[in-house]
């Protein structure tokens, strides 16, 4: 089923670590290339990228999976390593 809307609308995923106890954000990381236009997720009773999203530690670090479309693709998966 096609998306009923109409335009873009431009997201990015982004790793976030937040200082205690003020809560505020110590360090941000964008995870994308660039910026992907979420209007192009698959449509199942509203745009759905998918389940299947995470964050594991690897050593001192994390790697994230998180799904994105593109024009090949309405929701490609994609790995990202980040040291913090």
């Amino acid at each position: 089923m096609k998306t009923p809307f109409f335009g873009t609308l431009k997201m990015n995923n982004q790793y976030l670590t937040v200082a205690r106890p003020q809560a505020i954000i110590a360090n941000e990381l964008r995870l994308t290339d660039e910026s992907f236009d979420y209007l192009l997720a698959p449509f199942a009773n509203g745009l759905f990228l998918g389940d299947y999203v995470g964050l594991a530690s690897a050593g001192v670090d994390f790697v994230a999976f998180f799904q994105q479309t593109s024009a090949a693709d309405p929701a490609d998966g994609f790995f990202r390593r980040v040291t913090p």
